[in-house]
């Protein structure tokens, strides 16, 4: 008897990610855009992509989660943002001060 051949399962599609960007921070009250991102996207991509729904500037802006301003050179799996996560676009010249504000601060003596 001849062994019967192996039969691949397909694979179940893999679950949409996606993050909401929230815009009221950034000017637009009550406005929000849902940005399909695959793992490997970087964030970048999800800031262009909502600054582009809404006709603004993405040079002009960052992404914030949880009060943090997140590093938009990460791709979305290593960012430690959940699928399906809420953040803030918010204007690059408060996240700009805050840092410039801390810069000026110096360095802390422990």
């Amino acid at each position: 008897p001849r062994p019967s051949p192996l039969r691949a399962h397909p694979q179940p599609p893999a679950p949409p990610m996606s993050i909401t960007v929230d815009l009221s921070t950034a000017g637009v009250p009550g406005r929000k855009a849902k940005v399909p991102l695959a793992p490997a996207s970087l964030l970048v991509a999800a800031r262009n992509a909502a600054c582009q729904q809404h006709n603004l500037d993405p040079s002009r802006f960052a992404l914030r989660h949880n009060r943090k301003i997140l590093d938009l050179s990460v791709p979305f799996r290593l960012s430690g943002l959940p699928t399906h996560a809420r953040v803030d676009l918010v204007p690059l010249a408060s996240s700009a001060a805050a840092l410039a504000a801390a810069a000026a601060a110096g360095p802390v003596n422990v």
